[in-house]
């Protein structure tokens, strides 16, 4: 299962870290020339249903900030790595947005600048109330999303949960990119009908939503055949106004 080699990798590099004592000297899932597939260009997101159900599958067998942590991914678009890096003070409630200013890079094992660059997300209503009701586990913690240890989230860290979630969901080869960030801008496209140029804007896109609808919003054809005939059934219901000729002309 090729979807796993990544995990393991990020998993095998930590053992080889300094922090961890190197508990080994090489990496078994590094450089095994796997062929690579078009990454998320023609895989779909969960479905809405799927979505939900993903979310109350977590919360039952999964850590309460895991559970937040999938939830908040759906409704904001912010990467994993932009996740395992968000810090309350960055939280602006007053603003109703989230400044996303770094990620945690399991390449490097360090926090860098996102991909394009910091920017600012919208928080939505239910992201709000899922942030201001999440249990914190240390109030003198800067992370939002901690582990039970304590730290903010690594690859590493969350596999487990996550595999237990998507497998529990029935999905197995769901990845958490496409579970998150994809959906989102499946959703907003599809099902919000907002604009692509609106949706680069909350994931940090500079290029005025072509990639929205190129990877990320994987515009639904189905839905867009039957706003056709709605369209239509919308405007026969209109009628014109009667011309009134003026006979005294």
């Amino acid at each position: 299962r090729n979807s796993t080699v990544q995990a393991l990798g990020t998993m095998f590099n930590d053992a080889m870290s300094a922090k961890a004592g190197r508990l080994i000297d090489h990496n078994p899932f590094a450089g095994l020339g796997l062929h690579k597939t078009k990454g998320n260009k023609d895989r779909r997101p969960p479905s809405q249903k799927q979505m939900e159900t993903m979310i109350l599958i977590a919360c039952e067998i999964t850590p309460p900030s895991f559970a937040a942590y999938l939830e908040f991914g759906c409704l904001s678009a912010a990467r994993p790595g932009e996740l395992d890096a968000l810090r309350w003070p960055w939280v602006r409630f007053e603003d109703d947005e989230v400044d996303i200013r770094e990620q945690w890079s399991a390449k490097v094992r360090k926090f860098t600048a996102p991909k394009y660059g910091p920017y600012t997300i919208a928080l939505v209503a239910r992201a709000r109330e899922l942030l201001l009701n999440m249990p914190r586990a240390q109030d003198d913690s800067q992370f939002v999303f901690l582990t039970n240890r304590g730290h903010h989230y690594t690859p590493s860290s969350r596999t487990h949960h996550w595999n237990r979630v998507r497998c529990s969901a029935g999905l197995p080869e769901m990845t958490l990119y496409l579970a998150t960030r994809h959906y989102f801008g499946w959703y907003a496209l599809n099902v919000l009908e907002l604009e692509p140029h609106v949706i680069a804007e909350q994931l940090g896109h500079r290029d005025g939503g072509r990639l929205v609808v190129e990877l990320y919003g994987h515009p639904d054809k189905a839905r867009a055949r039957r706003r056709i005939p709605e369209a239509f059934d919308s405007a026969g219901k209109v009628r014109p106004l009667r011309i009134i000729k003026d006979e005294s002309a």
